[in-house]
């Protein structure tokens, strides 16, 4: 399903990880009482797409934690789900 797909089924408020290329790691939508749905990525998928693109597991692990976990853009910011 891609960001377009769930723009249409959720809404357009949704905030997505750039480029479209990182949709294969969108595992879902999160929502809660009094607070707006976000799209939810899959922390492993986007460490192994980031290492496609060149990176190192550890630059991965490192480029996610800072500029996408450390990044708040709005109350739909994107989640990221670690498999336990």
């Amino acid at each position: 399903m891609t960001r377009h797909d769930i723009a249409d089924m959720y809404g357009d408020e949704l905030l997505f990880i750039d480029p479209e290329k990182f949709d294969k790691c969108i595992i879902g939508i999160a929502s809660r009482c009094g607070m707006q749905t976000s799209v939810v990525y899959d922390r492993e998928e986007l460490i192994k797409a980031y290492m496609d693109e060149g990176m190192s597991e550890e630059e991965a692990v490192e480029y996610i934690a800072f500029n996408v976990e450390g990044a708040y853009v709005g109350e739909t910011t994107p989640l990221i789900m670690e498999r336990v």
